[in-house]
């Protein structure tokens, strides 16, 4: 398989290829990933015109490779996506901080640990391939799922921002997580 960024037991990350492309436009339409990751976000089913506009951004990003990279497709040994990870600034003028998003868009393989590995994987790749001091997550406090996988990978609880967004009649806190490069070093 081309294309690989890591390699683990369960899952590699690789980049993204124009033959991810009905994946993608399936994960976007459904999954329960969508109930996790900002679900406010995901509107009604996609007219023809969004489905147009989402395989042309797809299509572009599989043209475009930063290095180290900015995000990966989740896979499965045989090349099957699983989903994907990335990285971003959170603010203009923080590049000694990361942070990392992980979406794990088909079901069937969640809560199996295919999510922690391909997290590990990611955070080892982007220590390793740059001189970031920083990765940071943040999350909803309803992800239990996320807060758990932060937690077992070594990230460190430092803060929580609460009832920040009121989600359903519910008044949901962000949770925020870092792990230093120093305690990185200090796991490997």
């Amino acid at each position: 398989m081309s294309g690989v960024i890591a390699a683990g037991e369960k899952v590699v990350l690789r980049d993204r290829v124009p033959e991810d492309l009905n994946s993608y436009l399936r994960w976007m339409e459904g999954g329960q990933w969508r109930q996790y990751d900002a679900p406010w976000e995901h509107g009604a089913e996609q007219s023809a015109q969004d489905r147009a506009s989402l395989s042309v951004a797809f299509l572009a990003k599989c043209e475009q490779h930063s290095d180290p990279r900015d995000s990966a497709i989740i896979a499965l040994p045989n090349g099957r996506p699983l989903g994907w990870t990335a990285r971003y600034l959170r603010r203009q003028g923080m590049g000694d901080t990361w942070f990392l998003g992980i979406d794990l868009c088909e079901d069937d393989v969640l809560e199996r640990g295919f999510g922690s590995e391909a997290l590990k994987l990611w955070m080892d790749y982007l220590f390793a391939n740059s001189e970031v001091n920083k990765l940071a997550l943040d999350t909803w406090s309803f992800n239990g799922r996320m807060m758990h996988v932060a937690e077992k990978l070594g990230f460190i609880l430092e803060g929580r921002r609460r009832a920040e967004f009121c989600w359903k009649g519910e008044w949901l806190d962000r949770v925020e997580y870092g792990l230093l490069r120093s305690e990185w070093e200090g796991n490997t």
